[in-house]
């Protein structure tokens, strides 16, 4: 188990936090109705939505909000907006995709102007990672013959990118309605599980098999011994996280339980890109991003040892957790990040963003918060409408989290909120912040 965070080092970090800094910012709209635009997807993937140039950001649109997409039959443009002008212009399209996540949107790491990845599928509902050229045209599909994966992330140095099954990912929320799963009926399989695709060989490598996660989570987890019956028990993956150097991955586990079609078991792991080293972590982690490995950020922990909120129940923390030796080193500001939220480090990792909750005349409101991990001072955003009307209540499918998403620069971030005519749609927001201010937290 993690060892705590002494209670005198809370009420230390709570006391030293300063007063909070009056950032300068201003916010804009990006996109309008009457179609739908969003980008998927959490920033700390490095998934950084303008182009190497700075004179395109990627999105995607659509003509509807209010359903999940039905599989092969509704597809989303793929669009590439400019940021001056706001002119959208649709460049291909995508069979794969959701709500939350989109479609894997990566621009190349190797040629971050002109090519960018994301997943699609065809009519037999395989799933694979595309790589696409904006000036030629040209599309490289991965496929392979005896499987059906796609694109969960792509290292931050290119060449390689992490893959998995889609198709076994039963959380409506993150998955491709009616995708192909060949590995279907297996609780956990020796051949299906963590793969990593070299861009430029094509080859996919399975570093971490369902049958391996199994045998580190069966003494725990006694059920997951039992035959699988429908989506109950049967092992899929979500949330792969490469770091910055590319040479580790942490990664989520996931299954239903028995009596539950809402309910499911997540565990975090950690893997070399090599596939050894495969370690079970006793923290559920919540929207992490790698800070200087082995150390991450997390954007929603209880902390043993720490006081409750003022409700009386557990409160959750940002926190910076060490994955190697499973203790918490840090409470990130607890007077500043009142919230669970869903934080990224800006690009050169001076600053982090995330996001904090509230409630309004509009409903359920969320707004971005800017923090400076050396001066210890940050701002707050405006709150915007996040709430669709008739939502389902439960593990929404169609619900917006308004992760931030950095720019290159670390001056700008890209959010999705409801406008005012109720539409999903895109804004940025500019920040008066030096990019090289502070220096990077270690």
């Amino acid at each position: 188990m993690p060892r705590p965070i002494p209670l005198l080092i809370a009420a230390i970090v709570a006391l030293t936090s300063p007063i909070f800094a009056r950032g300068e910012h201003r916010v804009e709209q990006l996109t309008h109705g009457p179609r739908h635009h969003f980008f998927g997807y959490d920033g700390h993937q490095r998934t950084i939505p303008w182009s190497g140039d700075g004179r395109r950001i990627l999105a995607l649109e659509t003509t509807f909000q209010d359903r999940m997409p039905r599989g092969y039959q509704d597809a989303a443009a793929i669009v590439l907006i400019d940021p001056e002008t706001k002119e959208v212009t649709p460049v291909a399209e995508t069979r794969a995709w959701n709500f939350q996540q989109g479609t894997m949107l990566y621009w190349n790491p190797d040629n971050p102007a002109e090519e960018f990845f994301f997943n699609d599928r065809r009519a037999d509902n395989k799933v694979f990672a595309v790589l696409f050229n904006v000036r030629t045209g040209v599309r490289r599909e991965y496929t392979f013959p005896d499987m059906s994966i796609g694109n969960g992330n792509v290292a931050p140095g290119g060449g390689k990118f992490a893959a998995f099954n889609y198709g076994r990912v039963h959380r409506k929320v993150v998955s491709y309605p009616g995708s192909y799963n060949f590995t279907a009926g297996q609780g956990h399989p020796e051949n299906d599980g963590l793969f990593v695709v070299d861009v430029t060989s094509g080859k996919a490598r399975l570093i971490a098999s369902y049958r391996q996660i199994y045998e580190q989570l069966k003494d725990q987890f006694p059920e997951l011994s039992r035959p699988p019956v429908g989506i109950y028990n049967q092992l899929f993956i979500n949330h792969t996280y490469w770091t910055r150097e590319g040479d580790r991955l942490w990664f989520v586990a996931r299954w239903f339980r028995e009596d539950s079609d809402t309910v499911f078991y997540t565990e975090g792991f950690t893997v070399r890109a090599d596939g050894t080293q495969l370690r079970h972590s006793p923290v559920k982690l919540s929207h992490p991003d790698w800070e200087v490995p082995p150390r991450m950020l997390a954007g929603g922990n209880e902390v043993p040892g720490t006081p409750p909120g003022p409700d009386g129940k557990p409160r959750r923390y940002h926190v910076i957790y060490d994955t190697d030796a499973h203790e918490y080193r840090e409470l990130v500001d607890p007077d500043f990040f009142i919230d669970p939220g869903e934080p990224a480090f800006s690009p050169d990792m001076h600053w982090l963003a995330s996001t904090e909750n509230g409630n309004d005349e509009r409903g359920r409101v969320r707004r971005l918060v800017v923090y400076n991990r050396q001066t210890r001072t940050g701002f707050k955003l405006p709150y915007f409408p996040i709430e669709l009307p008739n939502a389902p209540k439960v593990d929404n499918p169609l619900r917006i989290d308004m992760p931030p998403r950095w720019n290159r620069d670390g001056t700008k971030l890209l959010f999705e909120a409801l406008a005012e005519d109720g539409t999903r749609q895109l804004f940025v927001a500019h920040l008066d912040i030096s990019p090289t201010r502070g220096s990077t937290a270690r």
